[in-house]
């Protein structure tokens, strides 16, 4: 049963209000168990002039968190821009350990309507 149906139910006095938690929690964990949870990042670009397809495969979200790390901590200790030293490696890892608890999702989908140039960056 969907939430909306419990809640509707709960409002035409069919059930409970300990019954509808019952179900909402138990829908929840129903819910739960059927996503598929991200595991990698993915990104494609097609050329709109030529037709080419630039497909890098599909990589895990931990090395990629792993290696944006490592990136920051690089480019910091060596560039003078001050904005990349005040980037927080740690809340950028809070940020793919977010995109990992999630089921896949097109983080970015651009279309250039000029030439048809396709980016998409999405979890997989």
């Amino acid at each position: 049963m969907k939430i909306i149906e419990i809640l509707d139910n709960l409002e035409n006095e069919n059930i409970t209000i300990d019954e509808a938690v019952d179900e909402i929690l138990k829908t929840e964990h129903e819910e739960v168990i059927q996503r598929k949870k991200a595991k990698f990042i993915k990104v494609k670009v097609i050329d709109g002039e030529n037709g080419k397809k630039v497909n890098i495969p599909p990589i895990p979200l931990g090395l990629v968190s792993g290696l944006t790390s490592f990136g920051l901590l690089l480019g910091a200790k060596f560039s003078e821009d001050e904005d990349l030293k005040k980037i927080n490696r740690k809340d950028l890892k809070k940020v793919f350990d977010e995109l990992k608890k999630h089921p896949p999702f097109k983080l970015v989908d651009v279309l250039d309507e000029s030439d048809g140039t396709v980016v998409e960056i999405y979890t997989k």
